[in-house]
């Protein structure tokens, strides 16, 4: 699909997706690959893990390049308002790929809502729900 960087604000070090898989009303899906280096200092028994606040950022930047990509969100700038339900269920250790599913359940001309859930390979690492606001 097109160029992530067409739909979004983000730059690198700051862009957490690579590609869009698919992007209709029903899914957006997307990709990125951690590679370990200075963004991922974190550690947990002494591995190396990416943040959970990088994939949790990922999912949300996920769900708003495939809104953009439909149209759905012209060219204004949207801001993240709310976030919810946030559960941790592995820890992510680069490099990994992590696959990206977010399901939009509302949009309207100033707010939208989404759920997305992230996975390396078969395996659920996090899920949120997050509402974004239309910047004036």
């Amino acid at each position: 699909m097109n160029d992530i960087k067409t739909l979004l604000p983000q730059r690198e070090p700051f862009l957490f997706i690579d590609a869009l898989l698919a992007a209709s009303c029903s899914q957006i899906v997307g990709v990125k690959k951690y590679e370990r280096d200075f963004l991922f200092r974190q550690e947990l028994d002494g591995r190396f893990i990416v943040p959970g606040a990088i994939l949790v950022e990922g999912l949300i930047q996920c769900g708003g390049a495939g809104l953009a990509w439909m149209g759905l969100t012209g060219d204004e700038l949207w801001g993240l308002a709310v976030l919810e339900r946030v559960r941790w269920r592995a820890v992510v250790e680069p490099p990994a790929v992590v696959t990206m599913k977010v399901s939009t359940h509302k949009i309207t001309k100033r707010m939208l809502r989404q759920t997305g859930a992230g996975f390396c390979g078969d395996q659920p690492c996090l899920s949120a729900t997050w509402c974004c606001v239309k910047f004036r």
